[in-house]
């Protein structure tokens, strides 16, 4: 994992809650900007290539009811890149890709998809549709599909998830969700570990539904990866 680009998506994750003339500022250049029911995000230009950021659940003074709606569609049809997916992500997705796509086959390699929360997951799923990501970095990225879509992600993929954050263990495993294998890294305080069976996305720890979403804020993936 190249940490100083895992930081500098976690800035773009962030960045993302933003609005478009903020992020603009932010960058010192004009993104490409992406909104469409309910599904925003931005392409942005670095050293590393063409990163696509996707906005997670938009929960503060810009509510969207679009991303709890999204969020809680979560019986799984049959996704394109195989297997079955989460019914509220592969729309949300499916709103803006064909969008994105003429942008991505004129911007330059590699490819980076990044996102947290709700984005997180969105960069996840197009990870295993064309035009396909180089490298994916996702930040408390809850579960997307089922083994056989999960497993279609480009690689490398590095699923990043801070202290005891609550969201990477929804939608259940009960109901057939998983992440894809060998992807997490568990974030304890400035401290990187890889975690390749997933052990701290079963393990059960008191006080993670209050310390989780604590856990979950993007500022706090931003903080530790500086």
């Amino acid at each position: 994992m190249n940490r100083e680009l895992a930081a500098h998506c976690a800035f773009l994750s962030e960045l993302s809650y933003s609005e478009p003339q903020e992020i603009n500022e932010r960058l010192g250049y004009k993104a490409d900007h992406f909104s469409k029911n309910g599904t925003d995000g931005f392409i942005a230009r670095s050293e590393w290539g063409t990163i696509v950021v996707f906005r997670g659940t938009q929960v503060t003074a810009r509510w969207s009811w679009d991303d709890i709606f999204t969020n809680f569609r979560m019986r799984m049809g049959q996704w394109h890149g195989g297997g079955r997916a989460h019914g509220g992500y592969m729309r949300a997705l499916d709103a803006v890709w064909n969008d994105l796509i003429p942008i991505l086959n004129s911007s330059a390699r590699p490819f980076i998809y990044t996102g947290h929360s709700l984005g997180g997951a969105l960069a996840t799923l197009a990870s295993t549709i064309a035009p396909y990501a180089d490298e994916v970095y996702t930040f408390g990225s809850p579960r997307v599909g089922d083994r056989e879509c999960v497993e279609m992600v480009s690689r490398p993929f590095f699923r990043i998830v801070n202290s005891m954050d609550i969201a990477p263990r929804f939608p259940s495993i009960l109901g057939g969700y998983r992440h894809p294998s060998g992807t997490r890294f568990h974030l304890v305080g400035k401290k990187l570990y890889r975690d390749p069976i997933g052990f701290f996305d079963r393990v059960r720890i008191p006080g993670t539904l209050t310390l989780g979403t604590l856990a979950h804020r993007v500022g706090m993936y931003r903080q530790g990866l500086e």
